[in-house]
């Protein structure tokens, strides 16, 4: 039964190679080893301090809008927002 399983789960990450390619991350091509990410990966983006530092200056949450539009981001508005709650601890919908 185990190598009928083996079997199974070899021939099912087999096939998932062929359709996504190589393998996640650093982890070697074989059934079962996790993900190896790094210390970078699991970093939880800016610290608080780097956030308040970032909204100072801005009362409006427009102001903030232009901010991150001048810095090119991809989503000005959700940037903004997740600055703004990093750095206070609130949604601009709840203010």
């Amino acid at each position: 039964m185990k190598h009928q399983l083996d079997e199974a789960t070899a021939h099912v990450y087999q096939v998932l190679l062929e359709r996504f390619g190589e393998p996640i991350g650093k982890a070697p091509a074989t059934p079962g080893v996790p993900d190896e990410r790094t210390d970078e990966a699991k970093k939880k983006g800016p610290s608080k301090k780097a956030a308040k530092s970032w909204v100072k200056g801005t009362k409006k949450f427009s102001d903030k809008v232009d901010k991150a539009k001048k810095m090119g981001m991809k989503s000005p508005s959700g940037f903004a927002a997740w600055m703004q709650h990093k750095a206070t601890g609130e949604w601009p919908s709840e203010s």
